[in-house]
């Protein structure tokens, strides 16, 4: 597996931040303005785009099942409110808040009718 620091390789003028480690080579972290708040994101591979939650550690980096959806799939992955460095959303106060700013977010992000998987806590 070929993998890339995001920060080392990321463009202060594109807007690439570090994402919480090395990525398979080709993926690309980025910082957005997504319903409300600058949102850390992670995406990777082609196709039908798939949105990975983490859990309450958030992404570790590349693990090996990430390259092979990403095989088949535009992998998107989203650090919560208040992880990694996303800013916090302060009426975001238990899940069913944070689902609610999710709908904002995928609107903003232009991902409808996008496939989702979950771990732990972001497949609550």
């Amino acid at each position: 597996m070929s993998t890339v620091d995001v920060a080392a390789s990321a463009g202060a003028a594109s807007g690439d931040v570090a994402a919480g480690g090395l990525w398979p080579a080709g993926w690309v972290g980025e910082r957005r303005a997504v319903a409300g708040v600058s949102l850390e994101l992670v995406r990777g591979g082609s196709g039908r785009p798939l949105l990975v939650f983490h859990d309450e550690v958030a992404h570790p980096g590349s693990l090996g099942f990430l390259e092979d959806l990403a095989a088949g799939f535009r992998v998107h992955l989203p650090f919560h409110p208040g992880f990694g460095r996303t800013e916090r959303v302060d009426w975001v106060m238990n899940m069913r808040d944070l689902a609610g700013w999710y709908l904002l977010a995928l609107e903003d992000l232009g991902l409808d009718g996008v496939v989702a998987v979950g771990f732990s806590l972001g497949g609550w």
